[in-house]
């Protein structure tokens, strides 16, 4: 499967507070690595309720959105020096909360 390199920014939402960090994910698609992102952020990945701009934390207390830029492959090496790589995983997604069933709303 071919997989690209994502740069994904996690906006993170506690009431009136926000935050963004970035992480570098390979995924084969973008909302892939957006999806995992968050996973990777989440403070209770087994509770999160996903929805369709991103995914609501500790029983709706934090709210997490994402944006991304897809890496070209000539920046990666300068850009690995500075931000965390991770490998998507589609069964750390298929154990987190509701995905399944939000996966299975969307295609619809």
């Amino acid at each position: 499967m071919f997989n690209k390199h994502y740069l994904v920014n996690v906006r993170i939402q506690i009431s009136d507070i926000e935050f963004d960090t970035d992480v570098i994910i390979k995924a084969p698609s973008s909302d892939e690595a957006r999806e995992y992102a968050i996973y990777l952020e989440s403070k209770s990945p087994r509770r999160l309720k996903w929805v369709e701009d991103g995914a609501i934390d500790m029983d709706g207390k934090i709210k997490l959105s994402t944006s991304f830029k897809t890496i070209e492959s000539h920046h990666l090496t300068a850009l690995r020096k500075n931000f965390i790589t991770w490998n998507f995983c589609q069964s750390d997604l298929n154990n987190c909360g509701n995905y399944l069933e939000y996966k299975a709303l969307i295609k619809k």
